[in-house]
């Protein structure tokens, strides 16, 4: 488990809203240069500074990074290093904007299943949340389809695959895609 903390100080947003609030109510100007002379000597006669620290914690996918690197290795494009195709839209991108995406949602998977490479595929950010948020899905018979409302947004690289077939559908894969055609795509 990785723990981060973040400290938030109070005095400066305390002279930012005072200041703010003064120049909507007294004119900008005059306001905000009343309210940051106010907000400043009210400021510096704290003795300590408003410090408030949120602490949250983020605990890695153990699987994640296996399920990544052996994916990678599984779709790199020939002569080129550090750049991988999209599964959804075939758009090549660097390895930074491609995700590991579920097929089926990982909190519906079974624990033996989550190690799987066929329940995982590689998309750039914007097709796994178009996928994740049942925008498009892969239909019977392996073909990407997607809601018909999702054409209002035509600067999508998606729309140029849909209709046609899913590069790597396969009968291992089949199971996660039908499942998330089911029960997350949108008709």
């Amino acid at each position: 488990m990785i723990q981060y903390i973040a400290y938030l100080d109070t005095t400066q947003m305390f002279r930012n809203s005072l200041g703010n609030s003064l120049g909507n109510s007294l004119g900008n100007s005059l306001g905000n240069s009343l309210g940051n002379s106010l907000g400043n000597s009210l400021g510096n006669s704290f003795k300590t500074p408003f410090r408030i620290a949120f602490m949250y914690s983020t605990t890695r996918r153990p699987e994640g990074r296996h399920l990544r690197s052996n994916l990678i290795v599984r779709r790199m494009t020939e002569g080129r290093h550090g750049e991988c195709n999209c599964s959804m839209c075939s758009n090549t991108y660097p390895l930074f904007l491609l995700e590991t995406a579920h097929l089926r949602p990982r909190h519906t998977l079974p624990k033996y299943e989550r190690v799987s490479l066929d329940c995982v595929e590689l998309m750039c950010r914007m097709c796994h949340s178009i996928y994740d948020n049942g925008f498009v899905g892969v239909g019977k018979e392996g073909t990407i389809v997607g809601r018909k409302d999702l054409t209002v947004y035509g600067h999508l690289p998606i729309l140029s695959r849909i209709g046609r077939p899913y590069p790597f559908y396969n009968l291992r894969n089949e199971q996660y895609f039908s499942w998330h055609y089911e029960h997350v795509f949108r008709r």
